[in-house]
């Protein structure tokens, strides 16, 4: 049953062949096709823009600059507690654990360096997807 079915879709197949004209691509085909890849090359290009521009790099660098020269020239670096004007204590909360102060200063300062990445790449990607 199967070879008679496979016949008849073979002499299908053929007559339609048989009736069916072959393309060919117009003349000017080839330039028509260079023209368009030419013209793909005029597209706008994303160009490269740095998350955090010159400007704000200044910004941070005198921020620390001036804050190391302030820590330097201070005279009582001992006396210098953010903890105590704070008024922070994490007794209450985790009783058994003791945190150094330079521990505690390197989790702020990380938690609010999160923080403005976070911003940052926020409105990266809101720019980004506006376009």
């Amino acid at each position: 049953m199967n070879t008679k079915t496979d016949k008849h879709i073979e002499k299908f197949i053929d007559k339609t062949m048989k009736e069916i004209n072959l393309d060919s691509p117009s003349i000017d085909f080839t330039n028509n096709i260079m023209k368009e890849v030419t013209q793909l090359h005029h597209i706008k290009v994303t160009t490269y823009q740095p998350l955090i521009s010159k400007k704000l790099w200044f910004i941070i660098f005198l921020a620390i600059i001036s804050m190391t020269t302030y820590i330097i020239l201070t005279e009582n670096i001992k006396q210098l507690n953010w903890l105590n004007t704070l008024n922070f204590k994490l007794d209450p909360l985790l009783p058994n654990i003791n945190f150094s102060n330079t521990a505690f200063y390197a989790l702020i300062v990380l938690a609010s360096l999160i923080v403005i990445q976070l911003i940052l790449l926020k409105n990266y990607f809101n720019k980004r997807l506006e376009v």
